[in-house]
């Protein structure tokens, strides 16, 4: 496994994972930017490292909270070769969206706020079981400390279909912020 100095795990002193605890995460940026905040430092020139160190630190949080970018940073890590198709789904997953896609068209059209809300309901179960599949095998492939290709095609499927699922999400409820 690629370990470099600069990943954003090691920057925020966690242990590459995908599943993080988000107040893990937090302790971990807090104690991080404390630790390399600029105004702990008098010497001009550990200033200015201090700076670029806290911008590292603010971009690694930033990355770590969002699962797709996650996602990606541990498949680079893992030495994933990328060269899966990058459009692949899970079989039958595009069918069942158009199905659905046209069920959020017809409850949107009649305004049928309680349909709306079960299709957003199903929606946001969909998102936590695609998080739940890419989990599992980032765990397995971290226990292993190798990603197969297998392996990375089924994550890039699994993410896949997970834009396509915060897309209605968001679709859904735009108020809605960003992945858990």
């Amino acid at each position: 496994m690629n370990t470099s100095s600069a990943n954003p795990f090691t920057l925020l002193g966690l242990q590459p994972r995908f599943d993080l605890d988000p107040q893990q995460l937090q302790r971990a940026f807090l104690k991080a930017g404390a630790a390399n905040h600029p105004d702990r430092f008098t010497d001009p020139d550990e200033q200015d490292e201090a700076v670029r160190r806290s911008a590292q630190i603010n971009a690694a949080h930033r990355q770590l909270k969002d699962p797709l970018d996650r996602a990606q940073i541990l498949l680079d890590l893992l030495g994933s070769s990328n060269q899966t198709d990058g459009q692949a789904l899970p079989d039958g997953f595009l069918f069942e969206m158009l199905e659905i896609r046209e069920q959020v068209s017809d409850a949107q059209d009649a305004d049928n706020q309680p349909q709306l809300e079960q299709l957003k309901q199903w929606a946001q179960q969909q998102r936590d079981q695609h998080l739940k599949t890419i989990a599992q095998h980032f765990d397995d492939a971290l226990a292993a400390n190798t990603l197969t290709d297998p392996v990375a095609q089924q994550i890039n499927i699994q993410l896949n279909a997970l834009r396509y699922i915060e897309r209605m999400i968001e679709q859904l409820d735009p108020d809605h912020s960003d992945l858990p």
